[in-house]
């Protein structure tokens, strides 16, 4: 097994599997197995919405994918709940499995997209294993150096000159007649 900590991130994961990590941003990181699964996780500021972000990837799927099963799902591990989705899908004939999921801990909430062709339970089983190393775990932490694309560390989301927010979805207390609130 290979372990990988840095940047608030603590995994162990198959020392054959390939570790893709943004050095630049240090929010997105995926886990390539050599039969073509992966393990990718994103981390967003606490403020954003762990349903905005299982609704946003699942329009995604759905545009990308014709047919998609949906299933409501979760996992736990220790007091820790992942919520989400498990989806069976056609990928060039082939089919597929995905999970997708959101926690929200700290200063972070986090959206994990896990995706096998391998219809085994085996496969499964060990992107599982990596879920309940990496959830297990968490540990609060201050917030990265390195900020978040349209969002200030201290204030939240970034606004124009209009007031506008991130685009997440939710209205942040912004009041002016130019038309662009979201409901």
């Amino acid at each position: 097994m290979t372990t990988f900590k840095e940047h608030g991130y603590n995994l162990e994961f198959p020392a054959e599997w390939e570790l893709e990590f943004d050095e630049e941003t240090l929010h997105e990181l995926t886990l390539h197995s050599p039969n073509g699964a992966f393990w990718a996780l994103t981390r967003r500021p606490a403020f954003v919405e762990p349903d905005a972000l299982l609704k946003e990837a699942l329009n995604a799927l759905n545009k990308e994918y014709k047919d998609v099963e949906v299933s409501t799902a979760f996992e736990e591990y220790s007091t820790r709940r992942l919520d989400g989705f498990n989806l069976d899908f056609f990928y060039l004939d082939l089919p597929c499995m995905a999970m997708i999921r959101t926690i929200r801990f700290g200063t972070f909430t986090y959206f994990l997209y896990i995706q096998t062709m391998d219809q085994s339970s085996a496969m499964m089983d060990e992107l599982k294993e990596i879920t309940r190393y990496w959830v297990e775990n968490l540990e609060i932490m201050e917030y990265e150096a390195v900020p978040f694309a349209g969002f200030s560390v201290t204030e939240g989301p970034e606004e124009d000159e209009h007031g506008h927010d991130c685009g997440c979805g939710h209205e942040h207390g912004h009041d002016c007649d130019c038309g662009h609130h979201q409901d």
